[in-house]
């Protein structure tokens, strides 16, 4: 009788570890699907356009080398669309940017830190919407006078452009 005591303790002990850690794989798979989190509280971004004339961003002396040499330049219009959620860029007579463009951002300090916002897709591109959170728009809208157009190349971001919104 004790062995056969022993033996049921023995099987009930293993199907209770046995069941210990088993979840329901439809439960907690549709326990992480990802839900967007919903926008912030407030009225949406409103719609906006900025002309922005750019010029170089190279900082320093002005030497007799970079006095002769060309200078870059060329315009951005900057749009935010507010019922959309889209910021959206067209570049235009971009002059002297040597090696060619490889990315573009907003860049600038602001109250909650720096911020840079790239605005581009896959790589530089001249013109284009993107979707942006809610919140980094309403940053841009409160603030653009402390925010910059940065267009430049990755290996030489000295040689580009910038203007402030």
């Amino acid at each position: 009788m004790r062995s056969r005591a022993g033996l049921v303790s023995l099987v009930v002990v293993g199907l209770a570890f046995a069941g210990c850690g088993g979840t329901n794989k439809a439960a907690s798979t549709a326990a992480r699907r990802f839900s967007p989190p919903p926008p912030p509280p407030g009225p949406p971004a409103k719609s906006v356009t900025y002309s922005v004339k750019l010029g170089s961003n190279a900082n320093g002396p002005r030497t007799r080398a970079r006095a002769r040499s060309v200078h870059p330049s060329g315009f951005a219009l900057v749009s935010i669309k507010g019922a959309s959620n889209e910021l959206c860029w067209n570049f235009s007579q971009i002059k002297n940017v040597i090696p060619a463009p490889t990315e573009a951002a907003i860049e600038g300090q602001l109250s909650v830190g720096f911020i840079s916002a790239p605005i581009e897709g896959e790589g530089y591109t001249p013109s284009g919407c993107l979707e942006k959170p809610l919140t980094l728009l309403r940053l841009i809208e409160a603030s653009p006078h402390k925010l910059y157009v940065n267009i430049q190349s990755r290996t030489h971001p000295e040689r580009g452009l910038r203007g402030r919104l």
